[in-house]
């Protein structure tokens, strides 16, 4: 019989180029302008390599898919380090700090990029990316999904946020599974086929 299972480079770039594209095309269309605005929000943690990572990456993203636009980042967390590590890759990159109270800007840097943008992006809790993962991986392999969140929080929203919007068909595939620890990780993933990590 032969194999049509995809590799996982393959799988993985092919899936990241097909959510890079909607993503662009969802923020073409919502703004109806060539050269966007883009605001957007990350830079939780910066002594959390990954969550420096998220910013650099999604960065990346934007100015390959919509290289026209004009980004603004809403940066979570102060560091100078981090900041002019983006500024020497991102020169014509704009960032703003301050926070919200009941959902209005405290500072006035915030409150014009919201004048500004003709979209906002909020860079936390990507569960509709992976939502778009679990229909190709299913599409593709028909393959059950394990889904466990990554802090405990998120045992919380997990349900609502990303397994009850599924399809019936995708939902019957995956099996949740709550807060673990390290050791049971590994073993779950040194067995698996694929392993994604938001």
């Amino acid at each position: 019989m032969e194999n049509v299972m995809p590799n996982r480079r393959d799988f993985l770039r092919q899936t990241s180029l097909l959510s890079a594209s909607l993503l662009a095309s969802q923020i073409g269309l919502a703004s109806g302008k060539p050269n966007p605005v883009i605001l957007f929000t990350s830079g939780w943690q910066t002594v959390n390599i990954g969550d420096i990572a998220h910013t650099p990456g999604l960065i990346a993203l934007l100015k390959k898919r919509l290289p026209q636009a004009r980004l603004i980042l809403w940066k979570r967390s102060r560091s100078e380090t981090v900041e002019a590590m983006l500024m020497h890759h991102y020169p014509d990159l704009r960032i703003i700090h301050g926070n919200m109270v009941d959902n209005v800007p405290q500072s006035e840097e915030v409150k014009q990029a919201f004048s500004e943008a003709d979209f906002f992006l909020h860079g936390s809790g990507p569960m509709v990316v992976v939502a778009d993962y679990l229909e190709a991986w299913h599409a593709q392999t028909g393959h059950k999904v394990l889904v466990c969140p990554e802090m405990t929080y998120q045992v919380d929203i997990m349900d609502e946020l990303l397994i009850d919007p599924l399809p019936a068909d995708i939902k019957a595939k995956v099996v949740r599974r709550g807060y673990w620890l390290p050791d049971e990780a590994t073993s779950v993933y040194a067995q698996a086929h694929t392993v994604l990590s938001f």
